[in-house]
C-alpha cells in the first residue's frame, strides 16, 4: 500500500464520520459529539502522517541532490582540485613554502590551467642564496638578480624563485626590474637569517602535493 492510498483511507475515515453526523438518524448528542470528536482527531492524525511523509520526502530529496553534486564534483577533483585551490594559487602567482627539506613552488600550468605544476630547491641551496644575498644589500644597498646569479653560481631559476620566496613572505619587494630590497618590517633585521626565518615561516600547503601532476626539475 502506497503513501497517498493510506491518506485516503484518512480523508474517506473522516468523511464517513462527518456523514453520519449531516443524516440526522439519532437525537444523540452525545453520539454526535463522539462522531466529531473522532472525525476532528482522524484529521489531525492524516494531517501528522502526511506531514511527516512530506518531511521524509524532502530528506530523500536532499540527500540525492547532495548525492548528485558529490558525482559531479568528483571528475574535477581527480584534475588535481584545481577549481578548489584557485583562491591559493592564480595563473601567474605560485606559491612557495617548505616542506622535507625543500622549497617548493606550486603554481597552474601555462599550457593547461587545469593542472598544477610542481618544482623544488633544496633548503640547502636557498640558504647559500639568502647569505649571498644579505652580502650583497649590505655592500651595494640592493640586490641585482643577475648580479646574484653570476655570484652564486647558482641557475636562474634557483635564484628567482628564493627572491619571489622572500617577496611571498614579506621580507623583500622589488624595486625596478631584476632589483629587491628589504621591506620596512625586515630592514633593521635584514641577515641571511632572518631570511631563512621568513621562508619557513611562510604557510604550507601540504595538500597541495597530493595534487600536482607535472613535476619540472629545477
Amino acid at each position: 500500500m502506497q503513501t497517498g492510498d493510506v491518506s485516503k483511507q484518512f480523508q474517506t475515515l473522516e468523511q464517513s464520520l462527518l456523514s453520519l453526523v449531516g443524516a440526522g438518524t439519532t437525537d444523540n448528542y452525545d453520539l454526535l459529539s463522539l462522531y466529531l470528536t473522532c472525525a476532528h482527531d482522524v484529521r489531525r492524525i492524516g494531517e501528522r502522517f502526511d506531514g511527516a511523509v512530506a518531511s521524509l520526502d524532502a530528506k530523500k530529496g536532499e540527500a540525492t541532490r547532495k548525492n548528485a553534486a558529490q558525482k559531479e564534483k568528483k571528475p574535477e577533483d581527480s584534475r588535481t582540485g584545481v577549481s578548489e585551490t584557485r583562491s591559493v594559487i592564480s595563473k601567474g602567482s605560485p606559491i612557495y613554502f617548505v616542506s622535507n627539506n625543500d622549497l617548493v613552488k606550486i603554481g597552474l600550468s601555462k599550457s593547461d590551467s587545469e593542472r598544477l605544476y610542481r618544482k623544488v630547491i633544496p633548503l640547502g641551496d636557498v640558504e647559500s642564496i639568502c647569505a649571498r644575498i644579505a652580502e650583497d644589500f649590505e655592500r651595494l644597498g640592493v640586490v641585482s638578480a643577475n648580479d646574484l646569479k653570476m655570484r652564486s653560481g647558482y641557475s636562474d631559476y634557483k635564484v628567482q624563485s628564493t627572491l619571489m620566496s622572500l617577496v611571498s613572505a614579506g621580507a623583500m619587494r622589488q624595486s625596478g626590474r631584476g632589483r629587491y630590497v628589504p621591506t620596512e618590517k625586515y630592514r633593521s633585521i635584514f641577515s641571511a637569517h632572518s631570511l631563512m626565518e621568513a621562508i619557513l615561516d611562510l604557510p604550507r600547503h601540504e595538500e597541495l602535493l597530493r595534487r600536482y601532476v607535472v613535476q619540472e626539475s629545477a
